[in-house]
């Protein structure tokens, strides 16, 4: 017997017009992060051009690592981090921060944090993390990742150009 589904009318009412925006960028340049302080990703960001890489709609914009969006909406955001212990002996970690401005650019409040243990040196990890972002203004809402090792650590997290070892992927779902 076939399956039928069944939907309630208007179940979907509020959905005003799906996704109208996607676009991945990752890092160029491998940038370290020396344990004890917070630091933001500016390992020369790119929108990805290789591999059939899909970009749909219009293009976000970067300038220092703080990304902002290119129209209002509701966005999912996604983050894969390739890493690797470059300084100190044992058992380190890196804690990945999503972070979001409501002024701009001026201030940032985490959206989403993550944490990743690193066995030795010369070790690999890698992690992924998300979050939604509630883009009411483009000149307000900003975005940007960032990144805190260990004190008395050093991790490095490797770039290329042809592969995307750290990415950001920016999808609008909606309108709010």
């Amino acid at each position: 017997m076939p399956l039928t589904v069944v939907r309630p009318a208007g179940m979907f009412s509020d959905f005003k017009n799906g996704i109208t925006f996607a676009q991945t960028w990752r890092t160029t340049a491998d940038q370290d992060f020396a344990g004890g302080s917070s630091i933001v990703f500016t390992g020369t960001w790119e929108a990805q051009d290789t591999d059939s890489a899909p970009s749909y709609g219009s293009n976000m914009t970067e300038s220092s690592g703080v990304f902002t969006f290119p129209s209002t909406g509701i966005y999912r955001v996604d983050t894969n981090v390739y890493m690797r212990l470059t300084s100190g002996t044992t058992l380190a970690f890196f804690e990945l921060y999503m972070k979001v401005s409501t002024d701009g650019g001026s201030s940032f409040s985490s959206t989403a944090i993550n944490i990743q243990s690193i066995g030795n040196s010369n070790d690999y990890a890698g992690m992924h993390d998300s979050c939604l972002v509630d883009v009411t203004n483009t000149s307000n809402i900003k975005f940007r990742l960032e990144g805190f090792a260990q004190s008395g650590h050093t991790v490095t997290c490797p770039s290329n150009t042809s592969h995307s070892y750290q990415s950001l992927t920016f999808t609008r779902l909606g309108d709010a």
